[in-house]
């Protein structure tokens, strides 16, 4: 008795083998696409408290926030200059100036589609100071923010620390400090 041997693959074979590994490519790069999205919202989210702990930090030791003569709104990162990030750097609260993982070092780029940190010292509905992150990627980063500062005057409306123009983004988080008496 001969037995028969198959050296090859059916085409229905082939088939099912590339729609494996098909399915499989995509669950992954959507899984590594969601992990880039909270990695660059923790980096956010961190920046943010940071930066908000170094201005209550300089308010407490010289009784007025940092920055005020960022009167006219300020795109903030390191490669931007404004007053905020020179009282912050020159007095040591803060080492370096941090920036939004995909900013795109435009310092007159305000618009609501693109990343970074704003700040504006005179234009802020109920308070003179806001900090903001333009853009979260994820909603959990948004609620991580809103939960740590539930108690504080954030501000809903007026994005970009009124850097840009009329909202028509999700997930932009505004933090407003009211100055001393």
């Amino acid at each position: 008795m001969t037995t028969k041997s198959k050296f090859g693959f059916s085409l229905i074979e082939i088939i099912v083998v590339i729609s494996i590994i098909a399915l499989l490519a995509t669950v992954g790069i959507t899984s590594y696409t969601n992990v880039q999205k909270a990695a660059r919202d923790s980096k956010r989210v961190s920046d943010f408290i940071e930066l908000v702990d170094a201005m209550t930090l300089y308010n407490v030791d010289n009784n007025f926030y940092p920055g005020a003569d960022d009167y006219q709104g300020k795109h903030f990162s390191g490669s931007c200059s404004s007053d905020l990030s020179s009282d912050l750097l020159s007095k040591g609260y803060i080492n370096k100036i941090p920036s939004d993982p995909l900013d795109n070092a435009n310092c007159t780029d305000d618009s609501d589609t693109s990343y970074f940190y704003g700040f504006d010292s005179a234009h802020c509905c109920e308070a003179s100071y806001c900090i903001s992150i333009n853009k979260l990627e994820t909603q959990e980063a948004y609620d991580q923010l809103e939960k740590k500062y539930s108690n504080r005057l954030t501000v809903y409306t007026g994005c970009n620390a009124n850097i840009g123009k009329a909202c028509t983004t999700e997930r932009q988080f505004h933090l407003c400090f009211v100055p001393n008496p």
